[in-house]
């Protein structure tokens, strides 16, 4: 049995709240391109010079990232949430509303008006500055409220047969349990703050933030399914799985979720084991249920493109989506090390999911009184944005296989190699062309919702039930400011504290006790290293690392006195593991392109030392030696370039 998804939103409240709801998600949308442009920019060969500098990309880069995910994914969950919860208070609905729009606009107005360095923690990047934490913070709230409001709000009756297994009842559950995963990650960033012991700010929130992380992933995949059927059913194509074998896809991408109270009772907040856990968590269970049943509709899609014979602007959301998933997951197969082709298979993933989300968004207007975008850029906006996008995601998997680094400007990469320089510049065209079919969706949506649509006669209820929710977001904010204030921040810098007393606070005489050996087990390794006592020096540093496992001068020393002994790959993991802890440790990109050079991997060691260049000071005693190194393996790779394709084949007939 097969059918057709449609969603049928409530008149009334649900689709005020919805209209509300979207035109966050579409407005957020928007202003995430503007930043986006600025990073495809950065990445584009000569013209990335336009750019003031590393800050401003960082910047860039963090608000780009949290307003095209972290926004708009969340916005759209509260969405779908909002459409199937009929029994629960009006001015309650519009307070989470609230919320995330003050969050919001706290959080693209931080860096005008609080600055603080760009943290580039995965999945959730932040600004280290309190209003935009308090941003984030204000959107959480926001979810938690949507989520529960969401759970308790009831099952409505199906629209349809009423059949448990009814297309309508297997769409609403998909809507109903893509909640489960999402209060997890907030339940799962409520244990990590009381648990996770005090790290510089780099590595906090990088440890903070990797389980929520990965738990919110399963919610955007089941909300990525959803839309995929309300597409199918737009583009008039017939989903060829049951309501029970989508139930089923829904069931298995949920279920692995529920072991995160597991991981978390198992493992420390800042073991390896826990972050490898969550990470396996994800690669294996994430994805299969999503890619069968992408690939089934894909299927059904390209039958009713031919049978049709007409161009669809649903049908293409749902064929471009699928298309794009499925090489982000190819990608993410190809995943050898931290360089951009992690961002190419994020890319893949990530787009898919946004691409079905901007085909709902077009989808739901005239269902919600507006009018229906008429202009041919919003017409052909899924094939311009998922077309951009895949060449983008093309051209970092092409970038990633030269070394090219991950969360850095490519103005360091000028005098890179030809092939490296066009694979950049494939990576900035296709950013390009994304770019203008992003504004091919924001723009017509927007506009559609500025113009409005024609108002019933009466005072409208919903001005009481939003006078109250504003009321309540005031309130909250003011008793959630004082507390806040009282509340210590995570992730502070040392300070000299008084000795505790081992009887009286045994925890606390430890942990200082653990510092105090850290600092000695340091010094002596810096000693044997510098005394080519290496083997020693493995000892002390080792030692340092048990005790402190993100300390990144810990990760470099290792890998100085790794050199040492000339064990060149272990030696590049460990600097490779110090510039993902802190990117700015520019001599582990030193003693990176000296590992990967003597492990043979001269390509690699070339982008290494570009990257030590392009954060080297000017004056920086190393940057002379550096270039010239730079110079010496370009002249080298240059005479190893193999013979053009065509001449090649001549000389071997």
């Amino acid at each position: 049995m097969s059918g057709h998804y449609a969603l049928e939103i409530p008149r009334g409240e649900p689709r005020r709240l919805v209209t509300a709801w979207l035109a966050l998600a579409v407005t957020s949308l928007a202003a995430s391109t503007i930043f986006g442009l600025a990073l495809s920019i950065a990445r584009t060969p000569f013209v990335g010079r336009l750019l003031p500098g590393v800050d401003v990309y960082r910047t860039a880069l963090v608000l780009h990232v949290d307003l095209a995910v972290l926004i708009l994914f969340l916005a759209h969950a509260a969405l779908l949430w909002s459409a199937i919860t009929v029994r629960t208070s009006a001015y309650i609905q519009w307070t989470a509303f609230g919320f995330a729009t003050a969050g919001t606009m706290a959080m693209v107005l931080s860096p005008f008006v609080a600055g603080g360095p760009a943290l580039m923690s995965n999945y959730v990047p932040l600004l280290d500055n309190a209003v935009f934490l308090a941003g984030i913070g204000g959107f959480s709230l926001a979810l938690v409220l949507a989520g529960v409001i969401a759970l308790a709000g009831g099952w409505p009756n199906p629209a349809a047969s009423g059949s448990d297994t009814s297309t309508d009842a297997a769409l609403r559950w998909g809507i109903y349990l893509s909640v489960l995963p999402m209060l997890l990650a907030l339940a799962s960033l409520g244990w990590m703050l009381l648990t996770l012991p005090r790290l510089a700010p780099e590595a906090y929130f990088e440890k903070l933030l990797w389980a929520p992380g990965h738990l919110m992933q399963f919610s955007f995949v089941l909300i990525m399914m959803v839309s995929w059927l309300i597409l199918a059913a737009a583009g008039r194509v017939a989903a060829p799985v049951s309501p029970r074998a989508v139930l089923a896809c829904f069931a298995l991408t949920t279920a692995p979720v529920l072991l995160a109270p597991l991981i978390h009772l198992m493992f420390a907040a800042d073991s390896s084991e826990l972050r490898d856990a969550y990470t396996g968590l994800m690669a294996f269970a994430s994805w299969p249920a999503a890619a069968w049943l992408g690939l089934h509709l894909l299927a059904s899609a390209l039958r009713a493109q031919r049978s049709a014979g007409s161009y669809d602007s649903a049908r293409a959301s749902l064929m471009m989506s699928v298309t794009l998933f499925m090489f982000g997951c190819i990608a993410g197969a190809a995943i050898s090390s931290n360089n951009v082709l992690i961002t190419g298979h994020y890319h893949g993933t990530v787009g898919a999911v946004a691409l079905a989300l901007m085909g709902i968004a077009i989808h739901l207007l005239p269902q919600l009184g507006f009018e229906l975008p008429q202009s041919r850029l919003a017409r052909w906006q899924p094939v311009v944005y998922g077309g951009g996008l895949l060449l983008m995601a093309l051209g970092l998997v092409w970038s990633g296989l030269y070394n090219v680094q991950r969360k850095v400007p490519g103005s360091g990469l000028l005098s890179a190699d030809p092939a490296t320089l066009v694979t950049l510049a494939v990576v900035g065209a296709g950013g390009l062309i994304a770019f203008v079919g992003t504004l091919g969706c924001a723009l017509p949506v927007l506009v559609s919702l500025l113009r409005g649509k024609p108002r019933s006669r009466g005072a409208p209820k919903w001005m009481d039930n939003r006078l109250r929710a504003l009321l309540l977001l005031l309130v909250s904010v003011v008793f959630g400011g004082l507390a806040i204030a009282w509340l210590p921040r995570g992730g502070a810098s040392v300070t000299q504290q008084p000795v505790a007393d081992p009887k009286l606070d045994p925890g606390g005489h430890a942990e200082q006790e653990r510092k105090a050996e850290i600092e000695l087990r340091f010094r002596q390794g810096v000693v044997m290293l510098h005394a080519k006592q290496y083997e020693h020096a493995l000892t002390a540093f080792h030692r340092v690392l048990k005790l402190a496992p993100d300390m990144p001068e810990g990760h470099v020393n290792m890998g100085y006195a790794l050199l040492g002994l000339e064990r060149y790959a272990a030696a590049a993991d460990f600097f490779d593991s110090a510039t993902t802890l802190r990117p700015d440790q520019i001599n582990a990109y030193w003693g990176l392109a000296v590992a990967l050079d003597g492990s043979g991997n001269m390509r690699g060691a070339l982008e290494a030392m570009r990257t030590f260049v392009h954060r080297a000071r000017p004056e920086d005693p190393f940057r002379r030696k550096a270039e010239a190194a730079i110079w010496e393996w370009e002249a080298k790779l240059a005479q190893a370039a193999p013979p053009a394709p065509g001449r090649g084949k001549q000389k071997a007939r």
